[in-house]
């Protein structure tokens, strides 16, 4: 959606977070051996995250279901207006699991993310 694509990645209203090691990639013996992407499914809200210019929208809603090998995420949210309205935005993001470690999802091909970092 082009608000999304001007606000993140042409005006850079949302900050992204320098890596300062805090989350370090986990050990292949800590991840889980089996993740049924189906138990990710149905409705999530999202009341508080670490960026507060991005995760603390209004009626932050992500709706997960499966599609043949994916976990799918409808993502919506409102932004609030001067006068007091809101507009609502959404997006769709497809997961895909890595096949030695099923606990792993990747998200490629989004271009509000830089991938950077697997």
């Amino acid at each position: 959606d082009e608000f999304n694509e001007c606000a993140v990645s042409r005006k850079k209203c949302v900050p992204k977070k320098s890596d300062v090691g805090e989350f370090p990639v986990p050990d292949p013996s800590v991840l889980v051996k089996n993740f049924n992407m189906a138990d990710f499914t149905g409705k999530w809200f999202i009341s508080s995250g670490l960026n507060p210019s991005f995760d603390t929208f209004d009626c932050q809603l992500h709706e997960f279901h499966t599609e043949s090998n994916k976990l799918v995420g409808n993502l919506s949210w409102r932004i609030r207006t001067p006068d007091g309205g809101f507009i609502t935005r959404s997006t769709m993001q497809r997961f895909f699991q890595d096949p030695v470690h099923p606990g792993i999802l990747y998200n490629h091909d989004n271009e509000y993310l830089h991938y950077q970092d697997d």
